[in-house]
């Protein structure tokens, strides 16, 4: 068993309807049809002994060229959002079988024998303790690091029989007592794709949402 100190790790789509297009489109029609609509009405309700100077029509016109362009753009970044989405849920069917790092207190060890984890401390503490307990809810082992400093540390228990353990951590400091959350690494049984994002179901763990997903082990 062990609890070593390391880096923070972080990972993580969005969608927009198939309306979104099409919307865009209508908008950027009407404001041109609008646009020009205000521009002969300036025209034919100018003073005729003081006309517009030519260059002014020029200036509006190349304003409306570069309302279309934003038009464009809002549709190609929309259509650019939709294929990342799509790519994304793709790619995360290939995280079935694999151990994903998430916040719980509960996973389930395989033949292995092995549990990993993590916790993140937002200031330095006299002692941190991690404790493992089994389904029964019997006390299995432990591990403490004395005047751990702020940062996240990682932690790892072996030899382990397979089943589901519970993992609560506590931090002392100038006699209190205080929990800290856990992040353990849990092994992804199916992926939901839905229209809005990705959820995975882990074993013996809650189902997340693939944006809750801490680190991905490639192990």
């Amino acid at each position: 068993m062990s609890i070593t100190s390391v880096s923070s790790t972080t990972s993580t789509s969005s969608t927009s309807s198939s309306d979104s297009t099409t919307s865009s489109s209508s908008t950027s029609d009407e404001l041109e049809i609008e646009f020009i609509d205000l521009l002969v009405a300036q025209i034919q309700n100018q003073d005729p002994t003081d006309p517009a100077d030519a260059s002014e029509y020029v200036s509006q016109l190349a304003s409306l060229s570069t309302v279309q362009s934003l038009e464009e753009l809002t549709d190609l970044q929309s259509t650019a959002n939709d294929e990342v989405s799509s790519l994304t849920a793709l790619q995360s069917t290939n995280l079935v079988g694999k151990q994903v790092l998430v916040e719980s207190d509960t996973t389930t060890v395989d033949d292995s024998g092995t549990l990993t984890g993590q916790v993140t401390l937002d200031s330095s503490a006299d002692s941190m303790t991690v404790y493992v307990y089994d389904s029964s809810g019997d006390l299995v082992t432990s591990e403490t690091t004395s005047s751990p400093s702020s940062g996240t540390y990682s932690f790892s228990f072996d030899d382990l029989d397979a089943g589901t353990y519970t993992v609560t951590i506590q931090t002392t400091s100038d006699g209190t007592t205080s929990s800290q959350t856990a992040y353990l690494y849990s092994t992804v049984t199916s992926v939901t794709l839905g229209d809005d994002d990705v959820t995975l179901s882990l074993s013996g763990a809650d189902s997340v949402s693939l944006d809750d997903v801490l680190s991905v082990s490639q192990s």
